[in-house]
């Protein structure tokens, strides 16, 4: 079992006089999305966790937004959070709808112009979904969904010749140093891009 400080690292926050809490990405989850998405390490650890930012309709777990690559947040829905302990199971969870949400990361600078950033990505966003009537069939969301694909088939890979869950296992293990989790997600990493 293992909580979400394996993944994220909590950040309070103020505004006026509320305070809230958001998170920024562990350093080897940092490394394992760089590996699998090829974005810029800098984005994936200026990128913004949030619990419910933006209320999401019941079929997505999450939305990427932001006013360029270096002010990104993603929302994931409540039941995300909901747990106070995590299975490996989760922690997996967790890495997949992470390695498919950071590469919308990239499109908020595709698709913004001079200081106009989020409106234009959200209506091309939108213009996409309803000339295609579905998310998974928007151009926009090509990219996200080959990383997802390339997180789950490397993940297959270390659960086969490794043992079940070992990812997850690492990314969990509290013992263990951010250098140590690095170093062996780019071991295993680099001898799975060695079999394809």
């Amino acid at each position: 079992m293992a909580d979400l400080n394996c993944i994220f690292i909590p950040i309070q926050k103020r505004f006026l006089f509320f305070t809230y809490q958001t998170y920024k990405l562990r350093p080897c989850v940092v490394q394992l999305l760089t590996s699998i998405t090829k974005i810029n390490k800098k984005y994936l650890q200026d990128a913004e966790i949030h619990n419910n930012l933006v209320p999401l309709p019941h079929k997505y777990a999450a939305i990427t937004l932001g006013r360029s690559q270096r002010h990104a947040h993603i929302s994931f829905v409540k039941s995300y959070f909901n747990k106070s302990t995590y299975t490996l199971n989760d922690i997996t969870l967790w890495l997949e709808m992470l390695s498919h949400e950071v590469v919308h990361i990239k499109q908020l600078e595709k698709h913004g112009f001079l200081c106009f950033k989020l409106l234009p990505y959200l209506i091309v966003h939108a213009y996409w979904y309803i000339k295609t009537k579905s998310h998974d069939n928007s151009p926009l969301e090509i990219r996200p969904i080959a990383a997802q694909n390339n997180f789950l088939a490397f993940n297959r890979h270390v659960n086969t010749t490794v043992r079940p869950y070992a990812l997850a296992r690492v990314i969990a293990d509290m013992s263990l140093t951010e250098n140590d989790k690095i170093k062996q997600i780019k071991y295993w990493y680099k001898t799975y891009k060695a079999t394809l």
